[in-house]
């Protein structure tokens, strides 16, 4: 409104009528109009007062031919609605960028899956895997085998078992299933290659195939020297294959539990006869909350 009245106030020439005309006199020949006989000038044309302080809102006297010259061309178009974002758009992109910025920054868990040597693993370094059906977790799994008469025909399909998820176990060979008698001093020794037992000498290659393998001297009492060399190698799981039909001293078997409890070690009992372990063994199990295995291979 204000670029209007600056504009009119330009173009629009302003009259003022005088209140009187003039006398007229001349040398020589002399006439003088006066009152009457001065003839009316002519009306002047009739101007509307445009000045701001006289115009009230929405009442200016301006021509309609003025305005409609003067007033500033509107160029209208259309904008294609595939390139128009609407509102609720714009809040859906903004939520989902804060819902994907949440999700970046969470505690991501951590927990990611992958694989590992076979079996499922979690962001922890824990692996699961399953053994003749019996779900097993460990981060670093250790197996002791009965390598007696009873239990060698049955190894093959063990060892499949064991390859399958945990194919980076620590083995350990053992003559039997039982603690105690005189093997209190037997030792523990590496496999070596072409020193094979001879019940199991068609199996030796495949015994070391497995990242750690061991042989416990000293016969058929000489399984707890088994599990100290794995709590050596720092496994947290053992998987112990066995018919668990020798002697077990109760002072020995309670001792290794305490060891195995307080290092949060499980313990996993495959009684290949289907037979219940010795007591000292079920106790030991309760303890540590591991499992007992009696599926036949």
């Amino acid at each position: 409104m204000h670029v209007l009245i600056v504009l009119l106030f330009g173009s629009v020439i302003l009259f003022r009528r005088t209140s009187d005309p003039a006398d007229f006199s001349s040398e020589g020949e002399s006439f003088i109009l006066q009152g009457a006989d001065a003839p009316e000038p002519p009306a002047s044309p009739e101007i509307a007062d445009i000045r701001p302080e006289t115009m009230a809102a929405g009442q200016a006297s301006v021509p309609l031919q003025v305005i409609t010259a003067m007033a500033p061309v509107t160029t209208s178009f259309e904008l294609p609605a595939s390139r128009m974002t609407m509102p609720s758009e714009l809040s859906r992109s903004f939520e989902q960028r804060v819902r994907s910025s949440a999700t970046g920054a969470g505690s991501g868990s951590t927990a990611g899956t992958g694989s590992g040597m076979g079996g499922k693993g979690g962001g922890s370094g824990m692996r699961f895997g399953t053994l003749f059906g019996k779900r097993v977790e460990a981060k670093k799994l250790g197996v002791i085998l009965d390598v007696s008469g009873s239990a060698v025909p049955f190894l093959p399909e063990v060892l499949k078992q064991i390859q399958k998820d945990f194919a980076d176990a620590t083995l350990v060979l053992v003559d039997g299933c039982g603690m105690g008698g005189d093997s209190k001093k037997a030792e523990v020794d590496a496999l070596v290659a072409g020193k094979a037992k001879k019940s199991v000498a068609d199996l030796w290659a495949r015994f070391m195939e497995f990242k750690k393998s061991f042989y416990a001297h000293g016969g058929k009492g000489s399984s707890h020297h088994a599990f100290e060399k794995l709590l050596e190698e720092k496994v947290d799981a053992i998987y112990w294959f066995a018919d668990f039909a020798d002697d077990v001293d109760a002072n020995l078997a309670g001792k290794l539990t305490d060891e195995l409890s307080e290092k949060q070690v499980k313990v996993y009992l495959h009684s290949f006869a289907g037979r219940e372990p010795p007591e000292p063994l079920g106790e030991l199990v309760k303890k540590v909350k591991g499992d007992v295995i009696k599926t036949k291979p």
